[in-house]
């Protein structure tokens, strides 16, 4: 049995993240999972929040966060298909901040039954995951 994986996390723009990992907890939309070596074939769909991996190369964790979408786990290889995906690197820490208001202030003041509420719901949820991203 193989000591490493495949993580690759691919968003519309193209190929986020491949890298070889020895280890990732990902947000599900029926909670945590963790991933390791040789681990039963998965799929399934990917919630908003912190998706962990730990490197091949080192044991430090490194994090970032994703949005939604499919995740496939299958011969030794995670695919990661998601709307967004930002890294404490990436993220736009100023523009982040101003969504978060608007968001708040929409969510407080129209009506929970509306497809446009649920997707400003979605968005908030995913900018609380950055907050926890860049806390850490």
């Amino acid at each position: 049995m193989a000591d490493t994986f495949t993580l690759r996390v691919c968003t519309p723009k193209g190929i986020f993240l491949e890298q070889e990992v020895s280890e990732v907890t990902i947000p599900s939309e029926l909670g945590e999972i963790g991933i390791l070596p040789g681990h039963t074939s998965y799929t399934g769909l990917l919630g908003v929040g912190v998706l962990q991996y730990v490197e091949a190369t080192g044991k430090s964790a490194k994090r970032l966060v994703v949005a939604g979408g499919f995740i496939s786990h299958q011969n030794n290889s995670l695919l990661i298909l998601t709307d967004v995906a930002d890294s404490s690197e990436t993220v736009d820490r100023d523009g982040y901040a101003g969504e978060r208001k608007e968001l708040q202030k929409y969510i407080e003041t129209e009506r929970t039954d509306t497809l446009d509420w649920q997707r400003a719901k979605a968005s908030l949820q995913r900018v609380e995951a950055i907050d926890e991203l860049i806390s850490n």
